[in-house]
């Protein structure tokens, strides 16, 4: 009957030790975020509720205040969309925007034990603090009163790259270098021909695989996670980087077949 051919067919229902079952069930999973474990730690302690957290973290800060925070070792994080971060930004803050997979992002990229200074849209503020605390990321100090503009003079800024101005560049001999940042089964899926390929969560600890010397394009599925490791990679030193601006959606719909597939 149907049980007698599941029990032939099923891999699951196989016989075999119970570490190889628990491999196979686990060996397609990415990695847990890094906070998975600041907030198993977190919940056997007792931690502050958002009503202790929010006064503190929403505290406004006037720029030079704000910015010896930063410089006494507290990360600076940006939570606007990465168009407006790409236009406008401070050097050496982290773009996370609050409109993709905010708090993985947060938890894999940012430090649950180093305060924050966070840099939001105006208006922003209170969600990306509560966003912030359901995940155990409790050290916001404050935040940048009047946003982006209150820091003006002091801000950099780059062009995102088209789909249209990328592919023509691709086309001459100082083609830039493109980054790909997505997962290995994105990846598989298909990219952009002569690319380098690391996954985003990688990023940090392979900055040395990745050319100074030449203009670099960071690519992504839609120009989210491209604008996180932008922000990385200029705060590693990288002068000459950008990103494609709506990613390899942007790309594919308008180059369908100028994939390579891996």
């Amino acid at each position: 009957g149907p049980l007698g051919v599941q029990k032939r067919t099923n891999w699951a229902l196989q016989p075999q030790a119970r570490e190889e079952f628990v491999r196979s069930l686990v060996s397609g999973l990415a990695p847990a975020p890094r906070y998975f474990a600041h907030d198993a730690r977190l919940n056997r302690e007792r931690h502050a509720t958002m009503g202790e957290i929010l006064p503190q973290a929403l505290r406004p800060l006037e720029p030079e205040e704000a910015l010896a925070l930063v410089n006494a070792g507290a990360q600076l994080l940006d939570t606007r969309g990465a168009d407006a971060y790409a236009a406008e930004h401070l050097p050496g803050s982290i773009n996370i925007g609050l409109s993709g997979r905010f708090a993985s992002w947060v938890g894999t990229m940012l430090d649950p034990l180093r305060d924050l200074v966070l840099l939001s849209e105006p208006g922003k503020e209170e969600e990306s603090v509560t966003r912030l605390g359901r995940i155990g990321f409790d050290r916001v100090v404050g935040f940048m009163r009047g946003g982006i503009v209150a820091l003006r003079g002091r801000t950099r800024g780059h062009a995102r790259v088209r789909h249209e101005e990328l592919k023509r560049r691709l086309a001459t001999p100082e083609r830039p270098h493109v980054l790909d940042i997505r997962t290995n089964g994105e990846w598989q899926a298909g990219h952009i021909d002569g690319a380098q390929h690391l996954v985003l969560d990688d990023l940090p600890g392979h900055l040395d695989e990745i050319p100074r010397e030449r203009e670099l394009v960071v690519v992504c599925k839609s120009g989210y996670r491209s604008s996180i490791a932008t922000s990385l990679l200029e705060n590693a030193g990288f002068t000459r980087v950008t990103d494609l601006a709506g990613g390899m959606d942007a790309w594919s719909a308008a180059n369908p077949g100028a994939c390579t597939l891996a």
